[in-house]
């Protein structure tokens, strides 16, 4: 699919779509969390805002590319395709226009970015999916055939211990001068695969034995739709058997598109990540036919929180905490755990390149067919849209006798295997309604029927609510000819729909087929669809223009049903109505299989206002109506709303004063509206482009409009004043009324103007505010697109509330929760605030939405605005006919630590301790505590959550993750109080990630600091139940071997390790202590007693990052500095008889609170 003109300025700013680690920045007091405008941003940044791809017929010339504005910067000949850069971005919609008035172009479409689906979050270091699919069982039956898997990702760590004599020459798409630059994700994704086994070094690749094909295609943070396709050329041009593409996007790129088919047709098998929204949804390239998708579950098997599901998912894998091999900025070569689909898909990936080893032959659909038969069961029996098929069973996968694959598993059927198994059935003008099933993988059930040259036929296929099928129309006529159409422009349980003309006489056939391939062979069947074929000679008349409206003589109004969407180009139909007096309106426009509407009114007493003396000639308005809505002048329409999706219903509700109004009805999916909305479409998944052909359709649609007069609004807001003011409403409402009096009182005095300003702003709000009791339920209406309502919330108790918004229409508002806040300044002044508390928004997802269920935290004695209005980011269908209703729930009481209220400087309360427990359990929560120095030294700090402290019944959305950031400062005047120079020397704590952060600080004896805690949460609410644990230690600083002098590796006194009575482990345990030059280091004798082999392991705190060498007579025979921060140094060697040293120490020459221990095993 293409995208209109305006599309293109959406992509002005680009996205950072590469994975990378999680780094905490530093943080206020008064607040941290997710920025809503970066999150916004990064949903924006999904197109190129300069590169185009252009699709032609017949290549353009230099000149021709000139005079529309760009320049070619690659030719992809063999796809019919160009990638053009624009010289002036900000005209790049100027450009588009250029491109399709050229007869040779068939698409242009801005070039669409993609990202890496990886969540890095290292802890622990087993490889659970090896024993989870018994991989090592796999490998003993997989076959001896040479596989290359290409790895289209970022670079690879070429020098990496554990990936060597696995890589083959790389290559950089954006840059073939260049060798791919080596980053961690591709790097993590090449060792799930191919990691090498039995070295002693790090884990094993699911298929080991396999070579990598390196293929960086990101830019910097950006991964362009053209890298990737060429990536997947070269790919396919340099033997790779099978591709893994752990990247992905919401759009889909016809350039892409042709590349994979490309491949698959060529043998190649594609394995991509489907994706970490979390949400049923579909990422590209995993939702392209013949992709195989990959979701993720747990060391569990259960679908993990992040992992995108749906009907295009063919399978799941352990893609969650996955342990593989890296490439660390700072460190070089090392290992870690990474998260998401990213590193599902090379699961998946090393089980198609084992198949291979053992089955050369197979194509990619019969690879995707023995994963999917094979796969374990998981969820509902049979095909889910949660898990797809099941977990990847590679050792089944291996077992499977390929006999039993059967003839209908092919990429493509011929023409006579398609003519000898298609119904032959007799279509006419009425709908002939076939019904069938998908029992088996792969099927196809195909009808045929005659049809003469200039024939119109309408097809429409409905199917069962979890699978996705596309239809199939192939024209057959005499000396060969053929067309071919297919039609796959919605999802699972959608309607599909094509209005087409033979092109000659002869034979059409339709065919039905599950995109992914499908099925349901139980009794129940449940695989079902209804395809209805029609027929006509010529097409309807159209009974509707500007010359000719179609005029309603009274509301309510239901059309007959007779008007329809056809013609070569774009067609409009219009109706004029009268409004007599202030009332809602809705517009419902029938949905139409295979057309994506769109509604616009214009109010005609707008753009005519009334002049008695120059009254305008009724040919010259309908001259000037035809220039505003269908030629080139822009006019903004009164209302206006857009299908969410291909054959579903448009609505569009508005506010409408008295006059006269045109409505449009209009078949051109194409969006008009202005770079805002388009924006908002977008996210909302719809595309649209202006080169590809305009669908029309032989069913008829229905319109139908309804009026309602709603009732005065509840709280008169923003419109204070006048009859029907608040005053009157809140009447009786004593003591809620008297608690705002008092907040106003307190700001009276105020003589700032700006305060003053700021306070008449709230105490309008507070004025206007109805009082709603919690517990209970509450309706209301939003009278028009700005209405606002406003609630105030007095809470009886401390708690945690559910908040739920219900409509019948589901229109649900967006609702934002302030705290009212009345401060004194340091003069004395008093002003009123407006404290943000959290909103209602689901930011999860490609478009903004609105969630119906949310949560908050409310004290007892606070003053709270529950603000409510439309929601403005993507309703743009407008206002409701039905009330919005409010309810809440109490979930948990009193949830806040022991130590609170310590959110604040006033009264600060004494450090509990060196180790406690809290938690951030509250919206905007801080602690903060007071630390009197009683000695000079260095102090380690750390804050870790602890999720398995909290009862695990309450809701998941209660128990987010987040990383605890400390702020540490001096108080320097002992007044107990925070005076802002103070606050400019602040120290910050946050390094780390999420779960555990830690530093340190040095501290003096007699002195005072602040100590601030602070929630910084990965998750959409501000608070969390989940405890964490402070601690605040002092660094050690007794070196253990402080008396021993190293000359050339040599110690004088080298510490004593502890024989075990009952084993040959010796060990010993000890600190890498805070004030030695140049980091710590601990030196060790062994004496071997005889010729031996063993391990020597060094671990440490959550932040050591160990290093072990081992030397004799003062030269180095073994070193291990292969894994990072937390993770346990491993080194396997072998030793000869006599006496060695061994020195142990943090890489980075780091001190630590915590004890390492050192254990040698030498047998």
């Amino acid at each position: 699919m293409g995208l209109s003109t305006a599309l293109l300025v959406s992509a002005a700013t680009p996205a950072v779509f590469a994975a990378e680690r999680n780094s905490i920045k530093p943080a206020s007091i008064t607040s941290i969390g997710k920025n809503k405008a970066a999150t916004e941003q990064e949903k924006k940044n999904l197109f190129s805002d300069d590169q185009l791809i252009i699709k032609y017929t017949k290549p353009l010339t230099a000149t021709e590319h000139r005079n529309a504005g760009a320049t070619v910067i690659q030719q992809f000949s063999n796809l019919n395709y160009a990638v053009v850069k624009v010289k002036d971005k900000k005209n790049i919609h100027k450009v588009i226009q250029q491109y399709q008035k050229n007869n040779n172009v068939q698409l242009v479409t801005p070039s669409v970015l993609y990202k890496s689906f990886g969540i890095k979050d290292p802890k622990a270091i087993e490889q659970y999916h090896l024993s989870l699919l018994n991989v090592a069982k796999a490998q003993s039956l997989a076959g001896k055939q040479p596989v290359t898997v290409a790895v289209i990702d970022t670079g690879i760590d070429r020098k990496h211990p554990d990936l060597k004599n696995t890589l083959l020459p790389g290559y950089n798409t954006t840059d073939p001068l260049s060798q791919p630059f080596v980053d961690s994700h591709g790097t993590h994704v090449a060792g799930i695969i191919a990691a090498n086994k039995d070295n002693g070094i790090g884990g094993y690749g699911i298929a080991p034995n396999v070579k990598i094909l390196p293929i960086d295609v990101f830019d910097g943070w950006f991964a362009s739709d053209y890298s990737i396709a060429e990536g997947i050329l070269y790919a396919v041009d340099h033997g790779a058997k099978v591709i893994n593409m752990s990247l992905g996007g919401p759009f889909p790129s016809p350039l892409i598109e042709d590349a994979v088919n490309t491949a698959i047709n060529k043998g190649v098998v594609i394995v991509a990540a489907a994706g970490n929204d979390g949400e049923d949804f579909v990422n590209y390239p995993a939702g392209y036919e013949g992709v195989i998708s990959v979701g993720a579950v747990d060391k569990k098997s259960e679908l993990t929180y992040y992992s995108t599901y749906g009907a295009s998912v063919d399978l799941v894998a352990p893609g969650d905490e996955v342990y593989s091999s890296v490439y660390d900025y700072s460190k070089g070569s090392s290992f870690t755990k990474m998260s998401g689909t990213s590193m599902a898909s090379p699961v998946v990936a090393g089980a198609a390149a084992l198949l291979l080893s053992k089955y050369p032959d197979l194509t990619p659909t019969q690879v995707k067919y023995i994963l999917k038969q094979t796969a374990t069961d998981l969820g509902d029996k049979g095909f889910d849209i949660k898990y797809g098929s099941g977990l990847v069973n590679i050792v089944s996968a291996l077992q499977y006798n390929t006999k039993n694959i059967t003839q209908i598993v092919k990429e493509n059927w011929t023409k006579s295997e398609i003519i000898k198994s298609a119904k032959m059935i007799t279509a006419t003008e009425e709908p002939q309604v076939i019904k069938g099933e998908i029992t088996k993988p792969f099927e196809q059930k195909w009808i045929q029927f005659k049809v003469e040259e200039g024939d119109y036929i309408q097809t429409v296929l409905d199917g069962a609510k979890q699978y996705d099928y596309k239809m199939m129309i192939h024209f057959y006529g005499d000396q060969n000819k053929t067309e071919k159409i297919e039609v796959n422009k919605t999802g699972a349980g959608k309607t599909e729909a094509k209005m087409v003309k033979a092109p000659f006489s002869g034979t059409i056939a339709i065919g039905v087929k599950d995109v992914n391939g499908n099925y349901d062979s139980s009794a129940s069947k449940q695989s079902n669809y209804s395809l209805s074929v029609q027929t006509a000679k010529t097409l309807p008349e159209d009974d509707s223009s500007i010359e000719n409206m179609i005029k309603i003589d009274g509301l309510p109004y239901q059309s007959s049903g007779k008007h329809t969407f056809t013609g070569d180009k774009e067609d409009n139909d219009y109706f004029t109505f009268e409004i007599d007096g202030e009332k809602a309106v809705k517009i419902t426009l029938s949905g139409i299989p295979g057309i994506n509407p769109n509604l616009s009114v214009y109010k005609v007493d707008d753009i005519f206002p009334a002049n008695e003396e120059n009254p305008i000639a009724e040919e010259e308005k309908t001259e000037i109506l035809k220039n505003l809505m269908e030629g080139k002048e822009y006019n903004d329409p009164y209302a206006y709303s857009y299908g969410k999706a291909t054959s579903e219903p448009v609505v569009l509700s508005f506010v409408a004063t008295p006059g006269t109004y045109v409505l449009k009805a209009s078949n051109k999916p194409s969006n008009y509206f202005g770079i805002f909305e388009l924006i908002q479409m977008l996210f909302m998944g719809v595309t649209s482009d202006d080169s590809t052909t305009i669908e029309q359709s032989l069913i008829p649609y229905h319109v139908k409009i309804d009026t309602k007069v709603l009732p005065p609004d509840e709280d008169n807001y923003p419109n204070l004043g006048g009859e029907g003011t608040v005053e009157g409403i809140m009447k009786g409402q004593s003591k809620e009324i008297g608690e705002v009096a008092n907040i106003r009182a307190a700001a009276e005095s105020v003589a700032d103007p700006f305060d003053e300003e700021r306070n008449a702003y709230v105490k309008s709000q507070l004025d206007a505010s109805i009082p709603y009791e919690l517990g209970k339920s509450t309706s209301a209406y939003l009278q028009n697109a700005s209405d606002i309502d406003l609630f105030l919330v007095n809470p009886k108790q401390t708690a945690i509330y559910e908040l739920n918004l219900k409509n019948k229409e589901n229109k649900i508002p967006l609702m934002e929760i302030y705290q009212v806040k009345e401060d004194t300044t340091k003069d004395g002044e008093k002003h009123l605030d407006l404290n943000y508390f959290g909103d209602n928004l689901d930011w999860s997802g490609y478009s903004i939405g609105v969630k119906e269920k949310n949560y908050t935290g409310l004290k007892k004695g606070e003053t709270y605005l529950f603000i409510v209005q439309n929601n403005f980011f993507n309703d743009m269908s407008g206002i409701s006919f039905d009330p919005y209703e409010i309810s809440t729930k109490l979930i948990v009481s009193n949830p806040e630590d022991p130590y609170e209220d310590n959110d604040s400087f006033e009264n600060v309360k004494n450090l509990p301790g060196a180790t406690f427990n809290a938690n951030f359990a509250m919206p905007n929560d801080i602690d903060v505590f007071y630390y009197q120095a009683t000695q000079t030294g260095i102090k380690g700090v750390t804050v870790q959550t602890n999720p398995a402290e909290v009862k695990q019944t309450y809701p998941k959305e209660l128990l987010g993750q987040y990383a605890g950031v400390v702020t540490i400062i001096e108080d320097r005047n002992n007044n107990r109080k925070l005076d802002d120079e103070e606050f400019n020397n602040a120290t910050y704590i946050q390094k780390g990630n999420y779960g555990y952060i830690y530093g340190s600080i040095n501290v003096k004896k007699g002195h005072n600091y602040f100590i601030i805690t602070e929630g910084y949460f990965r998750d959409m609410l501000p608070f969390s139940l989940i405890p964490y644990t402070f601690t605040f230690k002092d660094a050690p600083t007794k070196d253990e071997d402080a008396g021993s002098i190293v000359k050339n590796n040599v110690p004088s006194k080298p510490l004593k390790l502890t024989k075990d009575k009952n084993s040959a482990l010796q060990s010993a345990k000890g600190y890498f202590n805070a004030g030695v030059p140049n980091g710590d280091s601990d030196w060790y004798e062994y004496e071997a007693t005889k010729d031996s082999s063993g391990v020597i392991k060094l671990a440490g705190g959550k932040v050591t990052d160990g290093m072990i060498s081992v030397y004799q007579n003062g030269k180095l025979i073994a070193q291990a500095d292969y894994y990072g921060a937390g993770d346990e140094e491993i080194l396997y060697l072998n030793l000869k008889k006599g006496k060695y040293h061994i020195e142990v120490k943090d890489s980075y020459g780091n001190a630590s609170v915590d004890p390492y221990l050192l254990r040698v095993n030498m047998q």
